[in-house]
């Protein structure tokens, strides 16, 4: 495993290791546990595979979902005994077990699984992704970094302690590289948990006290993870004696997206024998960066009259390379027009360094200005 990641930043296929180590701190597994279920914390209750809580109303937004999803007789009872004090976050539900079972019977619902990784996917995952990216953060262990603290809460607080340490919250400002920012991150979101603990301790508040000491385990994880260099989240690996296969390294795919098309010539009165270039504009869309060893093929031409050369490495055709993932160039080849015909068509496509065509058909039409033989 390396101690960098270069690869692109692909939440959505990220999800589901991200999830679940959080899913491993808040519920001891996982795939997370639907009916866990606490009410020991400031949370008041705390419900569901991340830890749903009343105090902050992400609890009444899962059930909200919950009931739009189910008739059942949970779901009648819970909104009917219950949803005027969720939504009012009555502190009196911490120790109302009827509530509770009730939370724990819904739980075997699909529907109460699909309202909880609704309410997360949309309060927590989204937002999460939204701040890796505002803090120039590029690799999965990052994402698990700030998804699982915007989970237990205190992003503002730490991310102002790593700011003032390092005189920056972005990677690439400040000499800030990513592998630094991570490390500083956990340090002080360590640090922090053992102050707001301390400061529990000082009101009298021992039991949140000793729940925020205990947490400390979430950051001395995923600092391990980063210590062995983990940043891609390859796997196998383990959090909190937990085997996680990791996400699996993707496939090679070349390809591309075709966004505009140029040329020197009017390609309805293009002079017999006379030179011009055409210019295909791309997107490298796929997750191999394209370099010298790329070509660009003319495949076929009609009538069957073949431009000087049917190949071109990449460098000739642009002057931007290695073409990154997610990177736009522009392919530019310079051909004479035969001097016979009328209506020509030609037909390209790009190649990998093995010859394998990929991305879709680049072709263009022309007509000679006056050709002896109309077509």
């Amino acid at each position: 495993m390396s101690n960098s990641y270069n690869g692109p930043f692909e939440p959505d296929r990220w999800r589901s290791t991200v999830w679940a180590i959080t899913s491993i701190f808040e519920s001891g597994r996982p795939e997370g546990n639907p009916a866990a279920y606490q009410n020991y914390d400031a949370g008041i209750v705390s419900y569901g595979k991340h830890q749903a809580t009343l105090a902050s109303g992400t609890l009444g937004q899962v059930l909200a979902a919950y009931y739009a999803r189910s008739q059942s007789a949970v779901s009648r009872a819970l909104q009917q005994d219950y949803d005027l004090r969720v939504r009012n976050r009555d502190q009196s539900l911490r120790h109302d077990n009827g509530f509770r079972d009730l939370l724990i019977q819904a739980a075997a619902e699909a529907a109460m699984n699909e309202a909880q990784d609704l309410v997360f996917e949309q309060q927590f995952y989204q937002p999460a992704v939204t701040r890796a990216r505002q803090c120039n953060l590029a690799s999965p262990l990052a994402l698990a970094v700030v998804y699982d603290i915007s989970i237990q809460g205190g992003w503002g607080q730490v991310l102002e302690r790593l700011t003032n340490r390092l005189g920056g919250s972005v990677v690439g400002q400040n000499g800030i590289d990513e592998e630094r920012w991570i490390e500083t991150f956990l340090d002080e979101r360590e640090a922090w948990l053992n102050d707001i603990a301390q400061a529990a301790d000082e009101r009298g508040d021992h039991a949140t006290a000793d729940a925020l000491r205990i947490s400390t385990y979430r950051p001395r994880e995923l600092r391990a993870l980063a210590r062995a260099g983990n940043y891609a989240l390859e796997g196998p690996f383990q959090v909190r004696g937990v085997n996680l296969p990791g996400i699996p390294r993707p496939v090679p795919v070349a390809d591309l997206a075709l966004l505009g098309f140029d040329t020197s010539a009017d390609l309805l009165a293009v002079r017999p024998g006379a030179q011009f270039t055409v210019t295909w504009r791309v997107r490298n869309t796929g997750n191999l960066p394209w370099d010298a060893d790329f070509l660009l093929l003319n495949l076929s031409n009609r009538p069957a009259r073949l431009f000087s050369r049917r190949q071109y490495p990449l460098d000739e055709v642009t002057n931007l390379l290695p073409v990154a993932p997610g990177a736009n160039a522009a392919l530019t080849v310079r051909l004479r027009a035969p001097r016979f015909g009328r209506r020509h068509h030609s037909e390209w496509r790009m190649a990998d360094s093995r010859g394998n065509l990929f991305g879709p058909l680049l072709s263009f039409d022309y007509e000679l200005a006056s050709g002896p033989t109309p077509m």
